[in-house]
């Protein structure tokens, strides 16, 4: 028997440098795979069809549908349930729907039509399994921040510059949950605190803190902002694994290399037309209305035919390269409203309902607000009105004291219509009427066809439709095209079709006929420095 152990022993110690170095148990290195972490969590559910059940504590944040960029693909969902830290899990269908829900997993396996995709959240998170410094629990962040509020009774007094952006109560889905409920804070742009009671008030509330604690009737809730969002961490995993090494005292030992949190700030990158992850306080694709806030307006209304209201993509890009914008309202096919100021958004609400963001969701980048905007301020080839435009389009503007002109640009202050002018006249226009900018004269310019050139030198004319001419207000005698506008005769009795907007964008058709002492048309002019001079002057010719 000695013989045998001691032989075993020496077979052991022989293999000790060879077969033993590679017995261990190795655990591949986490990463992303098609928006999915690889390997799956244990405990998580990733990519099973079904539908959800009731369940007391869960629910929907936010559905996003066709349309929604965040339905084109499961990284785009996925990053917005990130970027939300209310988000538990998702319910998903390539092109159709990207549903957020709060509170635990409430998913029926194979079951419903039409059938979802069901991911964790942790299913997008490497190192998830781990427990963070900072986590949220029942939608607050855990340690809760020093100098924060969060979850103390008591109510709102007045306090300048503070308020009550909106107000939630019973039968909302917002009074549901505190989770829920700070979602929607973290959604609102100016959203700095909350006021909460289970299943009766979500308020939400603006500017610095006007919480008495302990005091009012009923309590509320109270807390800032800052109780819902953890510092931004990276997970930093290398490669783990158990491998049995010699030791001199037992022979074997166990060496492991650890997982890492670094704080660090989380990359940006755009996907499928937004930054991701969405940018903190901004508001991504909710739906609702403007109200009137002092500071805030419209700049500039597209509407059906304009090419910036055939996509998402076509109205946010129009946003990022409009100096000052800060947030579009959008339907498809029909509006892109690019807007100016502080948000003026109300949730859920007005008729129609729109599309709204706020222009931090379509760039990893700064924004500006400069009047310093970028114009071409050449015209060197011969634009051709749509036949529309060529017979006798007059509009009559509620804000022009009733005046009446030939395809007018900006009908409303809310409304462009552009397609019967070249891109540089109609944003010679727009920045004149919306940003009050006084543009130079064109560096180059060649009239419309069928248009009047009215040379006043061998090189200045003024372009004006055709029939018209040119009013100039004799203030600069340099340029005698400043603020010129174009005039046209109506005779009596002619019959006329007028479109007649009033203050609300709303638009009539008018059939009528000039009066006994005619009527005058007004048109826009545009002055520069001619493309084919002439040596002579005060001529006029049809382009």
């Amino acid at each position: 028997m000695f013989v045998f152990l001691r032989g075993l022993i020496f077979i052991l110690l022989s293999l000790h440098g060879h077969a033993l170095s590679t017995i261990g148990v190795s655990q591949p290195a986490c990463k992303t795979v098609s928006a999915v972490i690889s390997p799956t969590p244990l405990s998580a559910t990733c990519g099973f069809s079904g539908t959800s059940y009731a369940l007391a504590g869960a629910g929907t944040i936010v559905a996003y549908s066709a349309g929604s960029p965040y339905v084109a693909s499961l990284q785009a969902c996925s990053a917005q349930c990130l970027a939300n830290t209310a988000c538990t899990n998702i319910y998903f269908i390539q092109g159709t729907s990207c549903n957020l829900h709060f509170g635990p997993k409430a998913f029926n396996n194979g079951i419903g039509s039409p059938l979802f995709q069901y991911y964790d959240r942790s299913c997008f998170i490497c190192g998830a399994t781990s427990t963070p410094a900072c986590r949220t629990v029942s939608g607050v962040i855990s340690p809760t921040p020093s100098g924060a509020s969060c979850g103390a009774n008591g109510s709102s007094y007045f306090l300048a510059g503070a308020g009550i952006i909106s107000g939630y109560v019973a039968g909302s889905i917002y009074v549901s949950s505190m989770a829920v409920c700070a979602a929607l804070c973290l959604s609102t742009a100016t959203c700095t605190s909350i006021y909460f009671i289970q299943g009766s008030n979500c308020n939400l509330h603006f500017g610095p803190k006007a919480f008495n604690n302990g005091i009012g009737n009923p309590l509320f809730q109270y807390y800032d902002v800052g109780c819902f969002t953890c510092p931004a961490v990276l997970e930093t995993t290398t490669s783990s694994s158990n491998t049995l090494l010699p030791s001199s005292t037992s022979g074997l030992s166990t060496s492991a290399h650890t997982t890492t949190s670094v704080p660090t700030t989380v990359a940006c990158s755009t996907v499928s037309g937004l930054a991701s992850p969405t940018p903190t306080a901004a508001i991504c694709g909710a739906r609702g209305a403007s109200y009137a806030m002092a500071g805030a307006g419209t700049l500039v209304a597209y509407v059906k035919g304009s090419p910036y209201v055939a996509s998402l993509a076509a109205c946010s890009a129009q946003c990022l390269a409009t100096s000052c914008c800060t947030n579009i309202y959008f339907i498809a096919n029909s509006n892109c409203n690019l807007h100016y100021g502080p948000n003026a958004f109300l949730i859920n609400s007005g008729n129609p309902l729109y599309d709204f963001y706020d222009a931090s969701c379509f760039t990893c980048g700064n924004l500006s607000c400069s009047t310093k905007t970028s114009y071409n301020m050449e015209l060197t080839t011969v634009f051709t009105p749509p036949a529309q435009c060529t017979q006798g389009a007059f509009t009559q503007m509620d804000y022009s004291s009733g005046s009446i002109w030939e395809n007018a640009i900006i009908p409303v202050p809310t409304s462009t219509i552009t397609s019967c002018y070249p891109a540089q006249f109609a944003d010679s226009v727009i920045a004149s009427a919306v940003s009050s900018l006084i543009l130079p004269p064109f560096t180059e310019l060649v009239c419309p066809l069928k248009w009047e050139t009215f040379y006043f030198n061998s090189t200045y004319i003024i372009c004006c439709p055709t029939n018209f001419t040119p009013l100039l207000p004799n203030y600069n005698g340099n340029r005698p095209g400043l603020d010129a506008i174009c005039i046209s005769e109506i005779f009596m009795n002619v019959l006329m079709d007028v479109t007649s907007y009033n203050a609300t964008a709303y638009s009539t058709v008018i059939a009528t006929s000039a009066p006994s002492n005619g009527a005058i048309i007004f048109a826009n002019a545009f002055d520069g420095t001619a493309l084919y001079p002439r040596a002579s002057t005060a001529t006029t010719t049809a382009s």
